[in-house]
């Protein structure tokens, strides 16, 4: 039997850099070939206001004003890692990973590839 095999990469945005205040506004979950998965905007629940530039997409509050909080997505997205074999991001271990787990996505117990972690060794 053949198993087929599901890395995901993934990397999110938030309103800042504290997972214990801040809040994921934007997620986005590819294959390693670069299909999307998945990519969403999300209004923050708490946050009202956030410096746009300590994001790499520079989100404004006006951008995601009339999109769903991320609680909407919440049992998609644990579908969605459930699924992975491979979970690939840059800086995951050390910063989206606890974001995740403070919405409560419970990331599986997989290979886990943080890029930051290798390039900065």
């Amino acid at each position: 039997m053949v198993k087929c095999y599901t890395p995901f990469i993934y990397w999110i945005d938030t309103t800042g850099l504290d997972w214990q205040s801040d809040e994921i506004i934007h997620l986005t979950i590819t294959d390693l070939f670069g299909n999307i998965v998945f990519s969403h905007l999300f209004k923050p629940v708490r946050i009202k206001n956030w410096d746009p530039t300590q994001q790499g997409f520079h989100i404004i509050p006006e951008d995601v004003a009339n999109q769903p909080s991320l609680n909407n997505y919440l049992p998609t997205l644990q579908k969605l890692f459930d699924q992975a074999d491979t979970l690939i991001g840059f800086g995951n271990t050390t910063f989206d990973d606890l974001f995740l787990q403070q919405v409560g996505i419970k990331l599986p117990q997989v290979m886990k590839v943080d890029v930051q972690q290798q390039l900065f060794k």
